[in-house]
């Protein structure tokens, strides 16, 4: 469990890093060229390293990956081009969270540890504030539709992300390795992107190389080293552990967030992110204690 977590851990400071990379490099330009690319790139390595097998088993599940993924893909980086990091993090995070619970709930017939609850709880709370932050802030944007679809897209990737880590985690269950399910997950969100940049393309110049360079840069560190670290993780934990290790994601892109020029301080957005950390310390601190009183 522990070198589960710590595999998550480290995929969400890549993460985190490369959700501020993207908005603080990548502004205006094409957010399906990047996408096409950074994917592209992920699945290409992935099938070098599965030497392009494909398994037999788990067909159905692969399916399920990949529409699961398209949408997590798309609308992530479309709320993404419109909202903070932390904010898209903690929307995300904050539906992931609902539904692993409930996906757990349902496969263990039961509800899980009251801590455990109050820690989700406590999580979706913090998340919900900056929700109502953001949406609070879009009453003054030139163009408020946007941001709430931008929040709409937010929680319909946490939604997705936790269909996705539940299908992911069947297919290593039927004995898929984590750079085969990388190398098959992407076909769908390939497809979309190729109509999205076709529908764009008119209206958006083609990057020159260098631009085309720093895309694939932040494509391996905010795509490519996470989702692999993300399935090798899989295997070792459920998805609601996933969910709630993931929940560190909104601090750490916030602080990270403070060395960039393309985003400014937002206290809301500091008190939500705090509120979010300590419940996920909170959790964190409760299961260590179930692990060493079930070892004595």
């Amino acid at each position: 469990m522990a070198i589960g977590q710590g595999l998550v851990f480290l995929a969400v400071a890549l993460q985190s890093s490369g959700k501020v990379l993207y908005g603080t490099f990548l502004a205006g330009l094409s957010t399906p060229l990047f996408i096409l690319l950074s994917i592209c790139l992920t699945a290409t390595v992935c099938l070098a390293v599965a030497r392009f097998r494909l398994p037999r088993e788990g067909r159905l599940q692969l399916v399920l990956v990949n529409l699961w993924t398209a949408i997590s893909v798309v609308a992530f980086f479309f709320a993404l081009d419109h909202l903070a990091p932390a904010m898209v993090a903690s929307i995300e995070i904050g539906m992931s969270l609902l539904v692993a619970m409930a996906l757990v709930s349902l496969q263990g017939r039961a509800w899980p540890k009251w801590i455990h609850l109050l820690a989700c709880l406590g999580i979706v709370a913090g998340c919900a504030l900056l929700g109502w932050a953001e949406i609070a802030a879009s009453l003054s944007h030139p163009d408020p539709a946007l941001v709430w679809a931008a929040v709409a897209a937010s929680t319909a990737t946490g939604i997705a992300s936790a269909l996705s880590a539940t299908a992911s985690r069947k297919l290593a269950a039927a004995g898929w390795r984590p750079a085969s399910v990388l190398a098959h997950r992407f076909h769908l969100t390939i497809a979309v992107a190729i109509l999205w940049l076709s529908v764009e393309a008119p209206a958006v110049a083609l990057p020159d190389a260098y631009s085309l360079l720093l895309m694939a840069v932040i494509g391996m560190v905010g795509v490519l080293a996470p989702l692999l670290l993300f399935q090798i993780a899989l295997r070792r934990i459920n998805e609601l552990t996933l969910m709630v290790c993931l929940a560190g994601q909104p601090i750490l892109s916030f602080l990270i967030s403070l060395a960039s020029p393309a985003y400014g301080w937002n206290t809301v957005t500091l008190l939500g992110v705090l509120i979010i950390t300590l419940f996920v310390a909170l959790d964190i601190l409760a299961k260590r204690r179930r692990a060493e009183a079930s070892r004595a």
